[in-house]
């Protein structure tokens, strides 16, 4: 449950602040990758029954958050679109990941 938490929260510390197309577009998709991870780490914790269905839930509802503003903000990025879509096409496979969670 710690190790779940610890990458909730680390997708916090994830700020945009670089300058170009190109590094907006890694920074989105780091962004898109923590949430993989989180999402996977929750989902095998639920599966070996060490976290309760309401953490699940709650991380449920932050991932959804999180990867709608990895959207908005990769929307915002001019050129870069061959990288843009790779993170988009990873965006919606996370996206299918949350949407299994939240069945839980």
């Amino acid at each position: 449950m710690r190790l779940g938490l610890a990458m909730v929260l680390g997708v916090g510390l994830l700020v945009g602040g670089g300058c170009g197309g190109a590094d907006r577009v890694e920074e989105v998709g780091k962004s898109v990758e923590s949430w993989r991870a989180t999402v996977d780490v929750v989902a095998g914790e639920w599966a070996e029954h060490r976290v309760p269905r309401v953490f699940v839930r709650q991380v449920v509802e932050a991932a959804g958050k999180g990867l709608d503003e990895d959207e908005k903000r990769l929307e915002k990025i001019s050129g870069e679109s061959q990288g843009r879509e790779r993170v988009r096409q990873r965006l919606v496979e996370v996206r299918g990941r949350v949407k299994e969670l939240s069945t839980i």
